[in-house]
């Protein structure tokens, strides 16, 4: 099983940078990239970077983009084409794949496989990861922070209450709206808390929920000990660390309704589950929602889930309601907003789709449900491939 779950992230992985990599010159950068683009440059040639409260977010893209053009000995910032800078946010997608077997206990091997191939073909997924902008950064450190968290659940090891807090400094450094997936976080786990210990209809043990206050003080501090580094400019602008909270004023302005970027609560859903223009094609990625909802089911009700834990799976079920009802409210929106709530619905589309697999139970069924899957995961590939390469967006 072990082989068969390497065989499928690597199959995934194969495929993501298939549809990720090529041509990423080819479009013209958003108005945002060249921003970014300009930022960094100043943070290249000159060796200085400020964080501006009023724009352009959080440190973590300038510095991660300084340290890959070191480490490859790139040339000057004139030299830096297009490729080479929107090449790191696809590395950061390639990682939402690499780092899954951090849930391989959690959600099970058939659900792994189904998310990594599920991530690697979302249209979303693939277009978003060819933008030089922060969002790709934000939804990896959320990732690794939900999966240091259930591995630290699982072992009490301070190694992950570490990471742990690393990974959320890093989303807090990375963009203002993180808060936003704390709270759903915060809540999600706390709802699911009650629910483990009054509400599990199947009977299982289920681990409470002990705290260790020095493993808390201790990812507490390296949180705000990674988040002051970056805020700082690694301590050459201490202003930097007031101004990571200053940023709440203008950034809540415009969540309010000061901002063109005002638009209706199913602004998302439009765009990924119908979204049709003129005589162009029909871009849908409903697919996924189907089988996100199935994983939410799952959850609650504790069927087709042999290999993984319900726990984890309500979790990750509540988290996703609570972060997609809040984006959704939020009258401010951005496109790739959507990848922050979304990459939870395709987490849970491959529990859904590894529950209706065991579920299933004539073999002839069981072929043809995966021959539909992965026609489903072709058609998906088809548009990612259609929104990256061959239409300009």
């Amino acid at each position: 099983m072990k082989k068969g779950l390497s065989l499928g992230l690597l199959f995934a992985t194969v495929l993501a940078i298939g549809l990720r990599c090529p041509g990423l010159a080819e479009r013209p950068m958003h108005n945002d990239e060249a921003v970014n683009a300009v930022k960094f440059g100043q943070l290249w040639e000159h060796g200085q970077y400020k964080y501006d409260p009023n724009e352009h977010h959080g440190p973590t893209l300038y510095y991660a983009t300084l340290a890959v053009a070191r480490l490859t000995s790139s040339p000057d910032f004139e030299h830096l084409t297009e490729i080479k800078l929107r090449l790191i946010t696809v590395l950061f997608s390639l990682g939402l794949i690499l780092f899954l077997p951090l849930l391989c206990d959690g959600l099970g091997k058939t659900a792994l496989v189904w998310g990594a191939i599920l991530t690697a073909v979302s249209p979303a997924m693939v277009f978003y990861s060819r933008y030089y902008i922060h969002e790709m950064l934000l939804v990896f450190f959320t990732f690794v922070a939900l999966a240091a968290g259930w591995r630290y659940w699982q072992s009490r090891k301070v190694g992950w209450a570490i990471l742990l807090g690393a990974s959320v400094g890093l989303m807090y450094a990375t963009k203002e709206t993180f808060i936003i997936t704390l709270a759903a976080a915060a809540l999600a786990l706390g709802i699911n808390e009650i629910w483990n210990r009054l509400l599990d209809a199947a009977g299982r043990p289920v681990r409470a929920c002990t705290l260790n206050w020095k493993h808390s003080l201790v990812a507490i501090a390296v949180c705000l000990f990674v988040a002051c580094l970056l805020f700082s400019s690694f301590f050459s602008n201490p202003k930097g660390i007031i101004d990571s909270i200053r940023t709440y004023e203008p950034w809540f302005h415009r969540a309010e309704g000061s901002s063109p970027h005002i638009h209706p609560w199913c602004f998302y859903f439009h765009r990924l589950i119908f979204f049709h223009l003129h005589d162009g094609p029909i871009w849908t990625e409903g697919l996924i929602l189907i089988l996100g909802l199935i994983g939410i089911w799952v959850g609650f009700a504790h069927k087709g889930l042999t290999e993984g834990s319900a726990s984890l799976v309500r979790f990750l079920a509540l988290y996703t309601v609570f972060l997609t009802a809040a984006y959704c409210l939020i009258p401010y929106k951005t496109p790739w907003c959507l990848l922050n709530f979304w990459h939870g619905m395709i987490l849970l589309a491959g529990v859904g789709a590894s529950a209706l697999l065991r579920l299933t139970k004539r073999p002839w069924a069981k072929i043809a449900l995966s021959l539909l899957l992965l026609a489903g995961a072709m058609q998906l590939g088809g548009q990612a491939r259609q929104a990256a390469h061959l239409r300009v967006l």
